[in-house]
């Protein structure tokens, strides 16, 4: 406890933690804008402390040679992974309530919430994604370490389980979101209890990936592991690079992959 970054950054951790849940259970009325702000920032800058705190205790934290580098991705990563899942439980709650008939006073309050988060989740989740493909380029390092190691298995565990996290986010975007304002018994209502059970269904899944998050903080780093190789072929970038004209049609076809992706029809549109 005393005497290793783990336990340092354990104690560091739990203090911050300890002080937001004096802020939030010991807080006072907010008799004036000045303390609604400090109310607030106070807790965010608590809260995201004790949660990015966690980088400097985990494998990022031993990377070589990208040391600091890495420990600051994983820590954007988990704030914003934080950002997004903590708002989910208050979000389910409240579309539960503004979607019942008795609910019509809450109703104004979750269409403003829900577009206020579906603006904020799409930069989160852009966040989510860049800071895990860079952990993952950190830990794993290579094809075989991605598909021949436990670390790796855990890790395409966890992009399956945010594949239809993405899915159902693209789908209440575009077809929910807009109906939320509709006329409140025949197309409002309706449509904020499916948003709520899309919500519900998207905690549900980052449960989950919570849970194999998890396992992965208990395994060795695929780059540290000697991989099992299961296929039987190889892919190698540096053994097709040797063959004439590979680099120059990699380069082009990846250009028109982009461009395809870009140009691409939106989901569920």
């Amino acid at each position: 406890m005393l005497e290793t970054q783990f336990g340092t950054v354990w104690m560091i951790r739990h203090g911050l933690l300890l002080l937001l849940a004096g802020l939030v259970l010991l807080r006072e009325r907010e008799i004036s804008a000045a303390d609604w702000i400090a109310w607030r920032a106070e807790g965010w800058a608590l809260a995201t402390a004790g949660a990015v705190a966690m980088a400097w205790a985990g494998h990022a934290a031993a990377a070589e040679p990208w040391g600091l580098a890495a420990a600051l991705g994983d820590a954007l990563h988990i704030a914003a992974a934080g950002a997004w899942l903590g708002a989910l439980l208050p979000l389910v709650l409240l579309l539960f309530a503004a979607s019942r008939e008795a609910g019509a006073d809450a109703r104004p309050f979750a269409v403003l919430a829900v577009r206020r988060f579906s603006t904020m989740a799409l930069a989160v989740m852009l966040a989510i994604v860049a800071t895990g493909l860079w952990n993952a380029w950190v830990q794993v390092g290579s094809v075989p370490a991605l598909i021949g190691t436990q670390y790796g298995w855990l890790l395409l565990a966890k992009v399956a389980l945010l594949m239809p996290i993405l899915g159902l986010a693209a789908l209440g975007r575009r077809r929910l979101l807009p109906a939320l304002s509709g006329e409140a018994a025949a197309v409002g209502r309706p449509a904020m209890a499916h948003l709520c059970r899309f919500v519900a269904w998207e905690l549900g899944l980052a449960a989950l990936i919570l849970a194999v998050t998890s396992g992965l903080a208990l395994t060795a780093p695929a780059r540290h592991d000697a991989p099992y190789w299961p296929l039987s072929y190889r892919l190698a970038y540096d053994v097709m690079a040797e063959v004439p004209g590979v680099k120059t049609r990699l380069l082009v076809g990846s250009q028109i992959a982009v461009l395809g992706l870009v140009g691409a029809p939106p989901p569920f549109s």
